[in-house]
């Protein structure tokens, strides 16, 4: 099934498939299992589609499929970086802590 899109400038129709108009399914429990917080797992995909989006422009290439697909596939293989940054200031003063226990 296709689907058109009317280009208002020229008139031409840019004709999209039904399965790349269709929703990406998210399995929550794999995300979860990365990230508790859904919220904050979805920021993180965000962000890590911008950065890919900002990265095709920079040397104009095409991507395949989705930007937020491949963001949230990314995420789940773990192949994106990312910390708490709460938990990254408790682990920092931890060490801090142990380093002038030693001393």
């Amino acid at each position: 099934m296709f689907f058109g899109c009317s280009n208002a400038m020229d008139g031409s129709v840019y004709q999209q498939t039904a399965e790349e108009d269709r929703m990406t399914y998210i399995p929550r429990n794999k995300v979860v299992d990365l990230i508790p917080n859904k919220f904050k797992a979805i920021k993180i995909a965000a962000l890590e589609a911008r950065r890919l989006n900002e990265r095709a422009r920079m040397f104009e290439v095409t991507l395949p499929g989705k930007i937020t697909t491949l963001a949230v596939e990314r995420l789940i293989d773990g192949k994106v970086e990312w910390y708490d940054q709460k938990e990254r200031a408790r682990e920092i003063r931890a060490a801090k802590e142990a380093e002038q226990e030693e001393e």
